[in-house]
């Protein structure tokens, strides 16, 4: 049999655990037959390279957890395991996409020589950010394992391993591939006989043995639609690579969901709402702020918060949201809906008459355009105009504002392409 294992990124020899003098030898996994992908097409891929020679693969279920091959760390100490997110070229690492790994967990029974329980739990020493390209994948959560997946169900991997049988040189490129589950739970699959397990492997593949995961493949994901992407099983091994009658076996992810509970914040459905919103002006912003009305939407969720009418919006994953230039004076509706890779969660609103950036300053001073532009919250760029709409209470005089009578002045302030209004009580 061979691991869908651990190529070295430089184009050295695979490396494989030491085997029985009886047995095959062991080697890792790529994608064969696929075509160049980029991150956006797995953005959950996480590439993992040990001692800085030996790659494998891992999945992003939560923004501080990876999911791999316990075959891919086992022997290595945390401080020799690296991981980077967002790349869709190995040739891409540096340390702005690099995130440092705190520890990791192999399956307490993982074994070496026949490769049950190849699964493991890596932990991110801090959240990556899951609110631009890179986002997290769902667990089959609510899947019936007994039928889930059924054979023919359609399938996709994607990996930086070997894309030829006759090649040991990885790919620096994401490569990805559609393939087919082959058995359903507790079905025969190809020849493999006693070596399949139905309990533990998802055999999948194509009826022509053309494409399959191969060396450096180890620990990337078999993902099915159903209907969002989900994590069906971890490149495990198979016998060879793209050989007739030998599809690739991958670590079945139901089997094991009572033990990745375990391990951490793991998402197991859609965030719930948000509880308890508030809006209140800041240092000239406004700052929308609420609880999570359920323990899955801590951590793992990202929340997006829009305001009508202005049509602003802010996306994080903390459960505060800060709007620099709402028109001041004018009642927002704000909306805050968390999702997940399970799917987006229940929408909350909250209609607030908060002003945005009210200032106050007293009768006869004057006050300089920076100072309204950061007031304002008006990025400088060049110079800045400022232009009252109430002459009567406030006036431009070269480049400051006059305060002329008591009142509620309002001006515009722009600086390049960006303009926002500004209210001054004047006293």
């Amino acid at each position: 049999m061979r691991l869908r294992f651990l190529a070295a990124l430089s184009g050295l020899l695979l490396l494989a655990w030491p085997a029985a003098a009886t047995a095959a030898p062991l080697h890792a996994p790529t994608v064969i037959g696929g075509t160049p992908a980029t991150i956006d097409q797995a953005p959950w891929q996480v590439l993992l390279v040990m001692r800085n020679t030996m790659q494998c693969s891992g999945s992003l279920v939560s923004p501080t957890i990876v999911i791999t091959a316990a075959h891919c760390i086992a022997g290595y100490a945390p401080s020799e395991v690296r991981a980077w997110a967002g790349i869709s070229r190995t040739s891409e690492r540096g340390s702005v996409q690099e995130i440092p790994v705190a520890t990791f967990v192999t399956h307490p029974s993982f074994e070496r020589r026949s490769l049950a329980n190849d699964i493991a739990v890596v932990t991110l020493a801090r959240p990556v950010d899951v609110t631009g390209r890179v986002h997290t994948i769902a667990l089959p959560f609510g899947q019936d394992p007994q039928q889930w997946p059924a054979s023919g169900t359609s399938a996709a991997i994607a990996g930086w391993g070997v894309t030829s049988t006759t090649s040991d040189a990885s790919s620096d490129q994401l490569m990805r591939a559609d393939i087919t589950v082959l058995a359903g739970p507790g079905q025969p699959c190809g020849q493999y006989g006693p070596d399949l397990d139905p309990v533990q492997d998802v055999c999948a593949g194509n009826a022509e043995a053309t494409i399959d995961s191969c060396q450096g493949d180890s620990g990337g994901a078999l993902v099915v639609s159903a209907p969002v992407p989900v994590i069906a099983g971890i490149v495990s091994f198979g016998s060879d690579c793209a050989k007739p009658g030998y599809p690739g076996l991958y670590t079945r992810v139901t089997t094991f969901l009572p033990w990745l509970q375990q391990q951490g914040a793991i998402p197991t459905a859609t965030p719930g709402g948000a509880a308890s919103i508030q809006a209140a002006s800041v240092d000239g912003r406004v700052v929308v702020s609420w609880q999570p009305t359920d323990a899955v939407s801590t951590g793992a969720t990202v929340w997006k918060v829009s305001a009508l009418p202005s049509g602003q919006t802010c996306t994080t994953t903390s459960t505060t949201c800060e709007f620099a230039q709402l028109p001041a004076g004018q009642a927002q509706t704000f909306t805050v809906q968390g999702s997940n890779a399970f799917g987006d969660g229940i929408a909350t609103t909250l209609i607030s008459t908060v002003a945005a950036a009210g200032r106050s300053a007293a009768v006869g001073s004057a006050l300089t355009a920076r100072l309204l532009a950061r007031w304002a919250a008006v990025p400088v760029q060049g110079a800045v105009r400022v232009t009252s709409t109430t002459p009567r209470i406030c006036r431009t005089a070269g480049a400051r504002l006059q305060l002329r009578a008591a009142g509620t002045c309002r001006v515009v302030v722009a600086s390049g392409r960006v303009r926002a209004p500004l209210t001054v009580t004047v006293t």
